[in-house]
């Protein structure tokens, strides 16, 4: 990957994080979450190495109500939502944590989750990750609960397509 020009900008309330790369028209890609400009890295090889990249997934925040479990996600999103009021980002993420199996406990099935990874992470994504925790209070408590709650009109949208409009 080639090497980018990293920076901040202060903003009221907050510190953006950017990254400028290659040359040519601006293209501004805008991660959510905790997730910064970093998070950009996997598309990048995508876009520039494509044979190398079996499946790309490109994650956006979810739609719970299409979703067979969708009563126990909306359930594990409103104790979200309490634990963050009550207790902070730390008890929430727990919560969430807990709510979606990434707590290190047993998953669905019974079995035990497998290990992760051994060694020291490079200098590269523990500077991410340090970006990333800074931005967890904002993320869990205000953006998880309300982008949850979003159902799209999939009548609608289909109607537009099949019309034309």
């Amino acid at each position: 990957m080639e090497t980018a020009e990293t920076n901040t900008l202060k903003a009221p309330g907050a510190t953006l994080y950017y990254e400028v790369r290659g040359s040519g028209p601006v293209l501004l890609p805008i991660c959510g979450g905790i997730y910064d400009a970093a998070g950009y890295g996997g598309l990048e090889l995508a876009a520039r190495h494509p044979w190398q990249v079996r499946t790309l997934v490109a994650h956006e925040p979810p739609v719970l109500d299409l979703l067979p479990d969708r009563d126990h996600w909306h359930a594990v999103i409103r104790d979200v939502e309490e634990a963050f009021l009550k207790e902070g980002a730390g008890q929430a993420m727990q919560v969430f944590a807990a709510g979606s199996g990434m707590d290190g406990g047993e998953q669905e099935d019974g079995g035990e989750q497998a290990p992760q990874g051994q060694g020291e992470p490079d200098p590269e994504m523990t500077a991410m990750t340090a970006r990333m925790g800074k931005n967890m209070e904002f993320f869990i408590g205000y953006e998880v609960p309300p982008f949850t709650r979003h159902t799209p009109d999939i009548a609608a949208r289909l109607h537009e397509v099949m019309s034309g409009s």
